[in-house]
């Protein structure tokens, strides 16, 4: 049975599905559920970690050892822009 993507299945064209198949589709689909969530916080503590470390870093070379850093020299809208060109927003 072909259908075009605007098209709903007429259920008495479908086959009949085994016994269990609802339970089954439940658990597959809690399955991956879990999975995206687990993923996508994998992901978050990466980047947060990322971001982290990238701040230390910017400090750490913005202030050359120095107590405080210097002013006026415009790191972070040069590094926003080199970086926007290797990477994208």
């Amino acid at each position: 049975m072909t259908l075009s993507p605007k098209q709903t299945p007429n259920l008495a064209e479908l086959p009949q599905l085994p016994d269990g198949y609802q339970d089954f589709l439940s658990e597959v689909s809690t399955l991956l559920a879990a999975a995206r969530k687990q993923a996508a916080r994998a992901v978050n503590t990466v980047l947060v970690a990322t971001y982290w470390e990238l701040g230390r870093r910017i400090i750490e070379f913005e202030q050359a050892g120095k107590e405080l850093a210097g002013y006026g020299e415009q790191l972070l809208q040069r590094l926003s822009s080199d970086l926007g060109k290797r990477f994208g927003r």
